[in-house]
């Protein structure tokens, strides 16, 4: 008898810790821009999957690493700096209150193109007309 309890306090007990973590969970997608009358706020990104599927990623105690597939010359000196829009990711989370994430590891699959800025144009010079 009093094994039968201890094995249903057993169970009982690990019912009650999966129920309480949440659903962990990989996913892919470009890191992009906060929905329009959003906060970004700090330690925040936003994740962009295939299916245009929008997931709030909390990013603050994520490990943040390069794939191996990234060449070094597209690197820059903290993968995590690399979290900028445009940037392709796999992020390894857990879902927590508000199906918000919370980034236990983010891989940069593909660095963000880097957009060259338009040259300004030379006040000097008077506008062509055509």
């Amino acid at each position: 008898m009093a094994t039968a309890r201890a094995t249903m306090a057993a169970i009982v007990l690990i019912a009650v810790s999966l129920a309480w973590a949440g659903a962990a969970g990989t996913f892919r997608g470009r890191v992009v821009q906060p929905p329009v009358n959003t906060s970004s706020d700090q330690g925040w990104i936003y994740i962009e999957g295939r299916n245009h599927l929008l997931r709030r990623v909390q990013v603050g105690k994520a490990e943040v690493v390069y794939a191996a597939d990234v060449p070094k010359s597209d690197r820059q000196g903290s993968a995590a700096a690399s979290l900028v829009e445009g940037t392709e990711v796999r992020v390894t989370a857990e879902q927590v209150s508000g199906g918000e994430w919370q980034a236990r590891r983010i891989e940069v699959l593909r660095v963000a193109p880097v957009v060259p800025m338009p040259d300004e144009p030379d006040r000097r010079k008077p506008p062509v007309k055509i």
